[in-house]
């Protein structure tokens, strides 16, 4: 729902109004880029597709998305897929998390929308308040609210000793960002005294495995879990 908001706002921008666009001829060329497979993108692509046309956007009339999904492959090839819509010259792309910064490397005259955990530190944008270049969109400051759950949590449970915390195993494309919010829950637990388990949950193209890591956790004796904290990446 997120992905379909800042992508309908940056298509509206594009062209200057919705209605005023709609009436035109020219179709506007939107690159769609994300380190994920389709499969995980399915629900969002429908909820874009449908804000789009309450809009009097539709695919194939006044709109055309190149798709461009680089199937957890890694950042060599995610580079290549973003090249590849600077050389169609698409007129706006759209990149989701570390696809942002190969879309950044690629092109600084396409205008880039993004959504991104770390886009400041990853050098996607200069700051929040000033981006600056061709990119903007949205940050989900997952770094700075999981040691805010990791407190809410402690307040709500007092005698907490012993906590959890979900990070994605074998996902290179949030290496990065979920290894920075890490450090970040893990400063924040040794003020509160409290020790951490790391959870490493396994993420297929099709299913995230939380089953048998709540297993292991109730093994393990951990006394909770801070909310999405490294989970928010998914």
């Amino acid at each position: 729902m997120v992905i379909s908001i800042v992508l309908i706002l940056a298509i509206c921008l594009l062209s200057g109004t919705g209605q005023a666009a709609a009436q035109r001829i020219k179709i506007y060329r939107i690159g769609y880029l994300d380190p994920d497979p389709r499969s995980v993108n399915d629900a969002n692509l429908a909820a874009l597709q449908k804000g789009l046309s309450e809009l009097g956007w539709v695919e194939g009339k006044n709109i055309a998305f190149e798709y461009r999904f680089a199937d957890g492959k890694g950042p060599a090839y995610d580079v290549e897929l973003a090249r590849e819509l600077v050389r169609l010259n698409v007129d706006l792309i759209f990149a989701a998390s570390a696809s942002a910064q190969r879309a950044r490397e690629a092109t600084t005259k396409i205008p880039i929308v993004m959504i991104h955990p770390i886009p400041v530190e990853t050098g996607v944008v200069q700051s929040l308040a000033r981006p600056g270049g061709n990119v903007t969109g949205l940050a989900n400051l997952a770094a700075e609210l999981s040691p805010k759950r990791l407190e809410l949590l402690k307040e709500t449970i007092p005698e907490l000793a012993r906590v959890g915390v979900l990070t994605p195993a074998q996902r290179p494309t949030w290496e990065q960002a979920s290894g920075l919010m890490l450090k970040e829950v893990e400063a924040a637990a040794r003020s509160l005294k409290l020790k951490l388990h790391e959870l490493r949950v396994k993420v297929d193209p099709d299913k995230i495995d939380l089953e048998s890591v709540f297993k292991m956790a109730v093994r393990e004796r951990d006394e909770g879990c801070p909310g999405d904290a490294i989970g928010a990446l998914w």
